[in-house]
Parts: C-alpha cells; structure tokens; sequence
C-alpha cells in the first residue's frame, strides 16, 4: 500500500500530470542536449529519476570503505597481512588479528583493503573478481551484517534519486549448503531429488530461517532509515552459484523458489557466478533442465539469468577462434531457462541465431539487464563491443544497471551518464530506460501503462482519481510506476531545470 500522502500526490499526478507534459519534457530535452561535460552535467544525472536497478548484487553493492565502518560497528577483526574482516563473536579477536577499529589509524592498511576490495587497475579482472572480489570479508550468511549492507545499498540508492530495487541475494551459507546436498540421492533424478526436498523438515527450516532473515533485514531498515525505505520499494532475488556441485545447485534452486513462493519480499531467482568455469560450462543445458523442472513444480517463479558474460579471450580461445559456449547460452537461458530478463548478454554477436533470438526476446518482452562499467571492467570491453546498441535497435528492451557498483566504484548516475555519453542517447530514450526498469520488473499487479509503450496510461488511470487510487492499491507494479512518473513531473518543471542552464 502506497503511504496515503504519496498517494495523494500521485493521484494529482493522474489529473495533472499528462497535461503540459510534452512541453515540459521538450524544455528538458532542450537542456540536456546543451550540458557539456563538467559540474552541470554530473548533477543533470544525478538527480534525473532513474526508475530501479534490476541488477544489483547487495554484496558488491556497498564500497569498501562502507565495509570498513560496518566491520568498526560490528566489531569485526581484520588480518592485516591478509587484509582480511572477519566477523568475531568472541570477546576478543584471536591471534594474528586485531579490531577492525585500528584500520582508522593505521593509513597503509587502510588504503590497503579498499584496493583489494576493488577492481580498478587490476591485471585480470576477471580472474581477480570471481576468485578473490569477495573474498576479503568473512562473516556468516546469512546474518546481521545484512542489515547493515541493505542500509548503505538503499542510501546510496536514495541518494541516486531511484524508485525501485530489486537485489540479488545469496543466502546460502557451508553448512547449509552441504545438508542440502547431503539430502538428495546420489544418481538420482530431478523428480527423486524434488521429492526428497518436499519431504524433508531440514528442507523446511533452511527456507524458513532465510526467508525470517530476509524479512528481518527489510524491517530493520526500515525503522532505521524510515523516510528512504518509504522513497525506495525493494524486493529480493534469490541467486544459486551455477559453479557448484549439481545437488547443492539444484537444491538451492529449489529454496530460491520455495523463498518467491513463501516471502512476498522474494520474486525471483538467479544463476551466478563465472559462467566460464569448468562446470559451469560443462553443466550448463542441466542447469536449464533444472530451472525448468522447478519452474514446472513452482509455475509462479519468476526468472533472470545471467547469461552470455563471457568473450573468447576470457574462455581462452585462439585468435579468430570461437568456442562453442558463446554460441548458445543466451538463447538457450530464453527458451530452456524461461529467463523473462538476461544479465549482462554481451555474448550477442556469437550467438548461432541472432536474428531469431532478439526477434524473440522482442516479441516474449525480454529484458537485457545492461551493465555497462561491470563489462568494461570485468570482461575490458569497449562501449562499441557492448551490444546496447544491438537489443536496443531489435526493440529488445533495456534497461541500465549496476552490478556490483561498490566493487567497481560506480553508480546508476554514472551508468546513465555513460550509457548517454557513449550510445549518443536521446531524453526521450534516457526516460524510456528508467521506464524499462519499473515495467520490466518483478513487482506483482499490473502495469500503468497499455501495451508498454509509455504513451498510453490504463482506462483507470485515464480517466479520473477514484478509479485510479483502487488501481494503484490494487497494482504496485502501478504504483510505483506512478511514483516515478511524478518524479519525471517534479524534474521537468521550470524550477527544477533553472539549476542546470
């Protein structure tokens, strides 16, 4: 339910908002296409309503100096040889570390652990990301600490003048993990595997005890940061590592659906980590089979996959050589995976259809989650070798993300700002972007829009501001669509732009 003073401005949104729109759109038009490069242009994207980020890893989303503070307030202890934060329980920390507060004091170390906690300037990128990027910080997972992460992901996200989050959880932690897989028999089938699941308590109380905890952080923050929680709607996606062991995969897909069946707070589920690893390579078309199998025991699941992260160079290809992976994956998450949106996809141009696939991925409404400072970082792509471009022109929708934004120390301003830099964007593509985030998200109920074209609002909402507010309580999807078109109302007024001419 919208907060009845949000409401209300909304609902004058419907009565006022679609007259003088277009004007105040073209003014802003205008003076977007004047910024140059420089303090104007930096606060232009800032403050311009960027709708959701629909990829975003909580774990990387907070930067290592965010990491550092929360380790001082949770009293973790750090190795300083290893430039390690490990969380302590005991009254002291053990030997060979010290208290996470000394990093305060102590310059080197400091400078030290946020230069292992990020990417920039590293040899191999890829490598050092999946081998080492999260590995600086051991702490139990699930656990307290991620109300504290939530806390700087949904402030920066604030700050960033978002709506929406969606972010992408990984609850799984090693003990967890190994009774999950220790409950399915060896060489059995999906349905012997499901089976054995469905009937487990130990099944039961994992699920259980993430979704309490997940539920726990949202509250949490909410009491904490009351006036941006209420700014901010925020869900949850429920991310497998697809370079695991086939039982720990397959049982953790079934908790991920379990958890969108369950929590209203959780709406998807993910596969991640590197997907050019051995046995994500090896496994991937039974990876497929099981995200269908669950989907087929939980039709309501709602699915994004990342799919397509890779080039030749990082699978190790021969110059002019392209290995068989890069030609099938994106298509194969589409059409054997159900994948509603794909992460990253930047594998485009080796795919043995291309034509076919985007026609269909623009016909189903198949998202591409772009993610523009995370391919030039970990795969060193340039912008030309980003397929934006590519889904963009198909009418395959897009929308612009951050990934792990704390790792590469950016944010969703700077995506849209290159996103319009790079690709020569237009304001009414800028709008249509962060439009895409909202409409192509997970949250339940209906749209505000007819047809997805943003030119057109539902009768409801066309036609005056009794039947509207019944259809914005009955739609979050509506609503929080609705929030951001009075934000764009907000932003576009003259007194808004007399700060950037």
């Amino acid at each position: 339910m919208l907060r009845s003073a949000t409401r209300a401005t909304l609902l004058l949104t419907c009565l006022i908002g679609l007259r003088g729109g277009l004007a105040d759109e073209r003014d802003t038009a205008k003076v977007y296409e004047q910024l140059r490069p420089g303090p104007a242009q930096d606060a232009f994207f800032q403050a311009f309503p960027k709708g959701g980020d629909l990829h975003n890893h909580m774990g990387g989303g907070i930067y290592p100096e965010q990491w550092i503070e929360v380790a001082v307030k949770r009293k973790f202890c750090v190795d300083e040889h290893r430039l390690l934060l490990l969380e302590n329980q005991a009254p002291v920390c053990p030997g060979g570390t010290v208290a996470a507060a000394t990093l305060r004091t102590r310059d080197p170390f400091y400078k030290g652990f946020v230069d292992v906690m990020t990417l920039r300037g590293k040899p191999k990128p890829h490598d050092y990301f999946f081998q080492q990027g999260f590995s600086h910080v051991q702490m139990r997972i699930p656990g307290p600490v991620w109300a504290d992460e939530l806390e700087a992901v949904v402030l920066h996200a604030y700050q960033q003048n978002l709506t929406y989050l969606e972010l992408q959880l990984t609850p799984f932690g090693a003990v967890e993990s190994a009774k999950l897989a220790a409950l399915l028999p060896a060489g059995g089938g999906l349905t012997e595997w499901w089976q054995t699941l469905e009937k487990s308590p130990v099944f039961r109380d994992i699920a259980a005890s993430i979704s309490r905890t997940i539920t726990s952080i949202d509250s949490e923050v909410v009491k904490r940061r009351p006036k941006e929680a209420a700014a901010l709607r925020r869900r949850y996606i429920i991310s497998v590592v697809r370079g695991a062991p086939r039982e720990r995969v397959f049982s953790q897909l079934a908790i991920a659906a379990e958890l969108a069946r369950a929590n209203p707070l959780v709406v998807a589920l993910n596969l991640v980590g590197a997907e050019d690893s051995q046995i994500s390579v090896r496994d991937f078309r039974l990876h497929m089979q099981m995200v269908d199998f669950v989907r087929s025991r939980r039709p309501g699941v709602r699915i994004t996959l990342h799919a397509g992260e890779m080039t030749p160079q990082i699978l190790g290809a021969a110059p002019g050589k392209v290995p068989e992976a890069l030609t099938y994956h994106i298509a194969e998450s589409v059409r054997n995976g159900h994948a509603e949106r794909i992460g990253h996809g930047t594998a485009l141009r080796y795919e043995a259809d291309r034509v076919a696939l985007l026609r269909e991925m623009q016909t189903r409404g198949i998202l591409a989650e772009i993610c523009l400072t995370s391919e030039e970082l970990i795969q060193e792509l340039k912008a030309e070798e980003i397929p934006f471009e590519a889904y963009h022109l198909a009418g395959v929708p897009v929308s612009l993300n951050t990934d792990d934004e704390g790792i590469f120390r950016s944010d969703l301003s700077h995506e849209f700002l290159r996103a319009a830099r790079d690709y020569h964007l237009s304001y009414a593509t800028l709008k249509e972007l962060a439009r895409n985030s909202i409409e192509y998200s997970f949250l339940p109920g209906q749209s505000l829009f007819r047809a997805r074209n943003f030119k057109e609002r539902v009768p409801e909402c066309a036609q005056g501001a009794p039947a509207c507010r019944a259809y914005l309580d009955a739609n979050p999807k509506a609503g929080v669509e609705q929030q951001l078109e009075e934000q764009f109302h907000q932003f576009e007024s003259a007194g808004s732009l007399k700060r950037f001419r």
